[in-house]
């Protein structure tokens, strides 16, 4: 029986004037646990930046909760929630 892992959910980018910003949560293992927001503290020039930014601190974040080592690359396409050519 595997254990279950901590995850994360990407929001949807918020922009203004051409500056994005963005928040993930990150989901417990434990379904009783409350989830954590995380709000990014930078802004990007651009929806998809901010996507993939927000997403490869995710896999970090999630990668130290899980116990695992941190995988410190940029977020692949599989990986990211929304394609480049995503609009909002």
């Amino acid at each position: 029986m595997s254990q279950a892992k901590w995850d994360f959910r990407i929001e949807r980018p918020i922009g203004s004037d051409g500056h994005w910003q963005i928040s993930y949560v990150l989901l417990p293992p434990d379904p009783s646990q409350q989830e954590r927001r995380i709000d990014v503290q930078q802004h990007y020039p651009a929806a998809q930046t901010a996507i993939d930014e927000a997403t490869r601190l995710a896999l970090i974040q999630v990668a130290d909760l899980n116990g695992q080592p941190p995988d410190l690359r940029a977020a692949t396409a599989q990986e990211a929630p929304f394609t480049p050519d995503s609009r909002f």
